[in-house]
């Protein structure tokens, strides 16, 4: 049955007067979008009437229900997580925005209280539906439009940008297909820019080498890795990505874009305590796929599409081996100098260091130098001062690869002797808490 007013009816009355029927019981029409609400005049006292018609059209707007079709992008979403309930309120906020051919049908006040009645042609709203559904098709297919061209052109990040555009163009039809008509005939955007946009992202492969990496002295314990990403034979730029390792027990990371040709990224100073190092190398998604978090939820297909998973390549390390040497100036024979080799012995042996058991075995040959001189002989207590240099040579072509000179350390004691020894184990100390990572570094650079 229609229930149609055919003008506009207001009434004021006392708070005994009896009210209109539309007031206490909801009119039932299969023609229209029927919007009723009713407002305390106390707390709306110099807007009662606007705060009515929103809550009205409110009322009214929540009548347009959106059913999901089964072919339509958000017919294949998992809704565990009640997103079509999101959606739904979407489509609310959205009508709310937009909505227009409605009419009051009638109002009534007292003292207390103000109701009013909207209605909105059911057949008027369709027609608006289809030309605003209409107009955005062909926006989402001009964006398409785009997206083939910079993917002719390989711009893939742009590509991808400009069919995620295409479907927000769309957002509000989810729910249902949507047409379009050009020179090529009539057919569903939505589903095209789907599929294109999933053949574009599957497309993607990693070209990464080597698939390990070898660090030793050889090489200065730092390998290169050719990164790209390539579409068929042609590398890809401008894509995001992220490196990671850990670098001396630090969690390291480097992002960057890619390129028309492999890029090239050191693996250095790698944690060598670590029993199972590794690179990870990652597609870095938040950057290439710039949506909110409710429309990457819905847009699952997108993230499936993608196949490139994290890269894991693995470090090995060849550990040098080294020898310690003292280096003399020919004015005395420390016997002491056991305290400062045995420091550096075993700091290198927690790295997994190992001495060799003579030079030509050696990759690293380590000289210490030290210098010790005493103070002025007539004092009662004696002073020696003492300081040392080391210096790391590569066996393999004789290069000096780094060289620490440790300034003077003073010790005074009852007599020289035991001055030197003590100044021997004070540099044994010092050398593990204060130039230890110094050393190492020079060694594993």
């Amino acid at each position: 049955m229609q229930l149609v007013w055919s003008c506009k009816s207001t009434q004021t009355s006392s708070s005994t007067e009896t009210l209109p029927e539309w007031a206490t019981q909801r009119p039932k029409t299969d023609y229209y979008y029927v919007g009723i609400a009713k407002v305390d005049k106390a707390l709306h006292k110099t807007d009662y009437q606007d705060a009515a018609k929103r809550m009205a059209l409110n009322d009214l707007a929540s009548e347009i229900s959106v059913k999901i079709e089964s072919n339509s992008l958000l017919s294949s979403y998992d809704d565990n997580a009640g997103y079509s309930q999101d959606y739904q309120q979407f489509i609310k906020t959205e009508i709310n925005k937009e909505l227009s051919g409605y009419e009051m049908v009638a109002n009534f006040e007292n003292k207390q209280s103000y109701y009013v009645y909207y209605q909105l042609s059911k057949s008027a709203w369709a027609q608006i539906q289809a030309r605003q559904k209409s107009e955005a098709g062909q926006r989402a297919l001009n964006w398409y439009r785009k997206a083939q061209g910079e993917t002719q052109k390989l711009a893939i990040p742009t590509a991808i940008q400009y069919h995620l555009n295409g479907l927000l163009e769309i957002k509000k039809y989810w729910s249902e297909a949507v047409q379009v008509s050009d020179s090529a005939g009539t057919y569903r955007i939505d589903e095209t820019i789907k599929n294109d946009l999933s053949n574009l992202l599957s497309s993607l492969a990693w070209d990464v080498k080597p698939e390990s990496v070898l660090l030793k002295s050889d090489n200065g314990f730092r390998s290169p890795i050719e990164i790209g990403i390539k579409v068929g034979s042609a590398f890809v730029s401008n894509l995001p990505v992220q490196v990671r390792y850990k670098k001396r027990q630090i969690p390291y990371q480097q992002s960057f874009l890619t390129q028309n040709k492999p890029l090239s990224v050191s693996v250095e100073q790698t944690d060598m305590q670590k029993s199972m190092p590794q690179v990870s190398i990652d597609l870095e998604l938040n950057k290439l796929i710039k949506m909110n978090a409710d429309d990457k939820k819905m847009l699952a297909f997108v993230y499936d599409a993608i196949k490139l998973q994290t890269i894991q390549i693995p470090i090995k390390i060849e550990m040098p081996k080294v020898y310690i040497a003292v280096k003399s100036d020919g004015k005395y024979q420390s016997t002491y100098f056991h305290y400062l080799k045995d420091a550096m012995s075993q700091a290198l042996s927690r790295e997994r260091i190992d001495l060799a058991p003579s030079i030509k075995d050696a990759d690293f040959l380590i000289y210490v130098e030290p210098h010790e001189s005493k103070g002025p002989d007539d004092q009662k207590f004696k002073t020696v001062f003492l300081s040392y240099n080391i210096e790391i040579v590569r066996q393999s072509d004789q290069k000096l690869v780094h060289s620490q000179a440790i300034t003077q350390i003073k010790v005074v004691d009852g007599s020289y002797e035991k001055a030197t020894e003590k100044s021997y184990q004070k540099a044994a100390e010092a050398f593990n808490t204060e130039h230890y990572s110094s050393f190492l570094n020079g060694l594993m650079k």
